[in-house]
């Protein structure tokens, strides 16, 4: 046989071995894929919120029927109030000029009180006269600050701090009872506190704050544990208004501590999620010790009706639709991605597949497993 007429024999063996082995491999290639491709999705779970907010009576003594069956619990309304008083700054200020030049404190070294009338004259160093703005008295061993304004306002020049003198006091007594001034007294324009109601709400708040601390510690309240305080009165010793350094607030507050029985309130919490679908979610560690209530009735005979706001946290579980691994089955990396990534439940996930360099997931449910971190 000429050799003409045997290469197109060889040539059709080779093509129809090498169609075999390339055949084979494919098959060997999809038999190992179905065996052995896998695919993992480690997820992370964004945190549900479901609200709830139910009326519940707090009864001293409840029967057991009574918490089985009604949304009561035992506790008690612990009730106390108290009254706080302390000293506060102005922060208020305001720009002006003033009949008044400033403030002098009077100082009284002697073994008896002095009154000083209205319009007393202290005289400085540069003998200019200021007089004083109301009568007072000053004690043995003590001293006032008083508001003083020009004798003769016209050719008033400032007076830089030190000390007055009394000019109409017995002058045996001047060296022990005198004025002092610590800040330049000036009839020019300037910075002056005067108290206003953001001052007092401002006192107020602080004042309710350590009142708040303190009542706390005496009830032997833990962290986290809520305190309703009302307050009850309050007084200013002063006027809104005034050109002041500082003044007392004096406030009472009435403090309510509910008292109930946590596990009581742990087990109707559960009834009430009872009725949510929480099919495919976990339900976190329920955790009543910073509770959120509204006192709606108190005047019940041994007991309170209150109004209970809680937020019950969940997340996803393994039993969760949107995690079914039929959702997953033969899809490309890229259409997972997209499910998952469009599912505002998952906060985080990463993927998995074996081996490395496949680029869908397996056909057979069994070879993908979703992890819940």
């Amino acid at each position: 046989m000429s050799p003409e007429k045997q290469f197109p024999k060889i040539n059709l063996y080779r093509n129809i071995s090498i169609t075999f082995i390339f055949l084979t491999v494919i098959l060997l290639l999809a038999i190992f894929l179905f065996f052995y491709n896998q695919a993992s999705i480690i997820i992370e779970s964004e945190p549900q919120d479901m609200s709830l907010s139910f009326n519940v009576e707090v009864k001293a003594s409840p029967t057991a029927d009574e918490i089985n069956e009604e949304d009561i619990v035992a506790g008690a309304l612990i009730e106390t109030e108290k009254t706080k008083e302390a000293t506060f700054d102005v922060l208020s200020t305001k720009t002006a000029s003033s009949e008044f030049v400033g403030k002098v404190k009077i100082v009284n070294n002697f073994t008896r009180n002095q009154p000083l009338l209205e319009t007393t004259q202290l005289q400085a160093d540069n003998g200019v006269i200021v007089r004083t703005s109301k009568q007072v008295v000053v004690p043995a061993g003590g001293y006032v600050i008083v508001d003083v304004y020009p004798k003769d306002p016209d050719n008033f020049t400032d007076i830089e701090p030190g000390q007055l003198t009394i000019i109409k006091l017995n002058a045996s007594l001047q060296d022990n009872i005198y004025g002092v001034t610590e800040a330049v007294l000036t009839n020019e324009l300037r910075d002056i506190h005067v108290l206003a109601e953001s001052d007092i709400n401002r006192a107020k708040d602080e004042l309710t704050q350590q009142l708040t601390r303190e009542i706390s510690s005496e009830l032997g309240l833990g962290e986290g544990e809520k305190l309703a305080l009302q307050t009850v009165d309050y007084s200013v010793d002063q006027k809104v208004g005034a050109e002041i350094d500082s003044f007392k607030l004096k406030l009472t507050v009435s403090a309510k501590k509910l008292e109930i029985d946590n596990n009581q309130l742990v087990a109707l919490i559960q009834k009430k999620i009872a009725n949510f679908d929480t099919n495919g979610l976990t339900i976190e560690s329920i955790d009543v010790t910073d509770l959120d209530y509204l006192i709606l009735d108190e005047s019940l005979i041994d007991s309170v009706l209150v109004k209970i706001n809680y937020v019950v946290h969940a997340k996803l579980d393994e039993n969760s639709p949107i995690l079914a691994k039929s959702n997953f089955v033969g899809r490309s990396v890229g259409e997972v991605e997209d499910y998952l990534y469009g599912n505002d439940q998952i906060k985080d996930f990463k993927i998995q597949l074996s081996p490395y360099w496949s680029k869908s997931f397996p056909q057979n449910e069994n070879k993908i497993s979703i992890i819940i971190k």
